[in-house]
């Protein structure tokens, strides 16, 4: 690919590739963490038929090609994390690869630095490391294959690679929505290659855009029926969403160009919606993108800055805030949504590396090799806090002390290893950073509880009802409410997350629960009977309905249901062992 350098550019693709391994090595000991739980553990479609996962509207999202991978995976190594570790480096190494075809392909300077500095840099862990975002790098390679046979067909016109193009970018698509903007990257590299857009290639264009708007369209049916269903409905202005989307941005941008201060979980903005100084990086972001616009046609460097910058930003358009995903609800932006973005900054780093070594190749060497050993040293290091969820929740907590989530989620560990106190401290600190007067309440309760204050938690809990809430903090106040006694006052309130979110199986669980505990079995049987009957196969929902069959004197019917969670016959003698297996654990409880 550079005449008269083949020994120099044959060694770029194993030395990114082993630059990546040795900077994941901490993932390869990794076990499921965070979603994991539920997206690989507990997911009853990895167990059933391939099939069933391609023809359903029950999943949060419609990324078949990605549940069809884990499907083989969990066949391979089941709930052992190493396999799907593996698997997840193996597919960054290939897309940092990648990425150096496609720059070489495309005469950018400083490919092989940029390969190498995608390999390691530190924001792309949490889409490396993290099990369920290997939807993530899945996609990634699936693009850039797609990117590639559109380059190849556009040169050469041969309908076959056009027709591998477009089929690859379906898979990207079905593996993960984020590359749903891969249309408008298209145009800016047929921009940049030939300063036109011809009426030809606005025709071979035309396909990319309708799958992108068909596959946009679907997520976002998924997200506002399943995801967010019943849950985070946030009511925004466009000009709190357009400033909002200008925050991420200017946080995105800085993340990439400067990874320090990296969290697994960010809190919210340091400036309210309310203050008008929330509104100034709106103004930022158009200043720079004006100047930009100016400096384009009289200095030679502001090209590649405007085009690296324009990446970044159209990569990143659907995930900025404008348009409503479940993961919002936990923080503004995550580093793992970046991980397409990432690779304009990196490629305009090699650019400018490029640059400074036609005057200096020892400083550029130097400053090259400085950067990648930090970058990978820092991915490292981060890797290792997805060992497993007490480790995950500590290191999130320390890098953002202020993220209610982080917090909540390191009690919920701490009391799962008996250290009561702590989580009701960590939930004390929690309530201290809450914005929400509802969300202060709910988090106030359950300090209280795990204080062994019951008659503080019920009244904090019946204000943070009364304040009314997102859908997680009525649902945790009527949670506190069920286990203090209080199961009745409870039911009304499940029984409305309930009908708004029918498929929320945590809903369903504290209904059965509190109906109960409010001496009504037989309603809380047959909540959880009409759920499994109609989604079978859930390990949590089957695994306490058998366990009240059980209790009901009904142990035929509760072995059926640990035969469907199992995926054997009833009269498999596996059956009978899950279903002691379940007794054993709710006697130890």
């Amino acid at each position: 690919m550079v005449p008269g350098s083949p020994r120099r550019v044959e060694w770029w693709p194993p030395a990114i590739a082993a630059v990546a391994v040795a900077a994941y090595l901490p993932a390869l000991r990794a076990g499921l963490v965070f979603d994991d739980h539920v997206l690989v553990e507990g997911n009853r479609f990895l167990r059933g038929p391939l099939w069933k996962i391609w023809f359903t509207t029950a999943t949060s999202d419609y990324w078949p090609v990605t549940w069809s991978a884990l499907w083989l995976e969990w066949r391979l190594w089941g709930d052992r994390a190493l396999g799907y570790h593996v698997t997840n480096v193996a597919l960054h190494a290939a897309a940092a690869v990648l990425l150096w075809v496609i720059l070489r392909r495309l005469r950018v300077p400083g490919a092989g630095l940029a390969g190498l500095l995608f390999a390691v840099h530190p924001v792309a862990v949490e889409s490396v490391a993290w099990i369920s975002e290997q939807k993530n790098t899945l996609s990634a390679v699936l693009l850039e294959c797609s990117v590639l046979s559109w380059l190849g067909a556009d040169d050469d016109r041969q309908a076959r690679r056009y027709g591998l193009a477009l089929l690859l970018f379906a898979l990207a698509l079905l593996a993960k929505g984020s590359v749903v903007m891969a249309p408008v990257v298209l145009v800016g590299l047929e921009l940049a290659r030939r300063r036109r857009l011809d009426r030809t290639t606005l025709l071979r264009l035309a396909p990319f855009f309708g799958l992108s708007l068909a596959a946009g369209l679907a997520n976002v049916w998924f997200q506002s029926h399943n995801a967010m269903a019943g849950g985070w409905a946030p009511d925004r202005s466009l000009g709190v969403r357009l400033a909002g989307a200008a925050w991420a941005l200017l946080s995105y941008v800085q993340k990439a160009y400067l990874p320090v201060h990296l969290a697994i979980i960010y809190p919210d903005w340091p400036v309210s919606p309310d203050s008008p100084l929330f509104y100034v990086p709106a103004a930022g972001v158009l200043l720079v993108a004006g100047f930009l616009a100016w400096a384009v046609h009289r200095w030679s460097w502001a090209r590649p800055c405007s085009w690296a910058l324009g990446y970044q930003a159209v990569q990143l358009l659907p995930v900025l805030g404008l348009v409503d995903m479940a993961f919002s609800a936990i923080a503004p932006v995550s580093n793992h949504l970046q991980y397409l973005a990432l690779m304009g900054p990196v490629a305009l780093m090699g650019t400018g590396a490029d640059a400074v070594a036609r005057r200096s190749p020892t400083t550029a060497r130097a400053v090259g090799a400085v950067v990648v050993l930090a970058f990978g040293a820092t991915t490292f290091h981060r890797a290792g806090a997805f060992s497993d969820d007490h480790t995950l929740w500590t290191s999130a907590v320390r890098e953002a002390p202020r993220s209610v989530y982080a917090r909540l989620q390191l009690a919920g560990e701490l009391v799962e290893e008996g250290d009561v106190p702590g989580a009701a401290a960590e939930l004390g600190e929690a309530a201290a950073y809450a914005r929400d007067p509802a969300d202060r309440h709910r988090l106030r309760a359950q300090a209280a509880l795990y204080a062994g204050r019951p008659v503080d938690a019920v009244g904090e809990a019946r204000e943070a009802l009364r304040l009314g809430g997102n859908p997680e903090v009525r649902r945790d106040a009527a949670v506190i409410l069920v286990q203090t006694g209080n199961a009745s006052e409870a039911i009304p309130v499940l029984q409305a997350l309930v009908r708004a979110a029918p498929g929320a199986s945590d809903y369903t669980y504290w209904l059965a629960a509190a109906l109960s505990r409010a001496g009504r079995i037989g309603e809380g049987l047959e909540v959880l009977r009409t759920w499994c009957r109609e989604r079978p196969g859930h390990p949590r929902m089957e695994r306490t309905l058998a366990v009240l069959l059980v209790r009901l004197g009904r142990p035929d019917e509760a072995r059926e249901r640990a035969a469907i969670e199992a995926g054997v016959a009833p009269s498999d003698p596996r059956s009978a062992a899950r279903l002691e297996e379940w007794l054993r654990a709710q006697r130890g409880r």
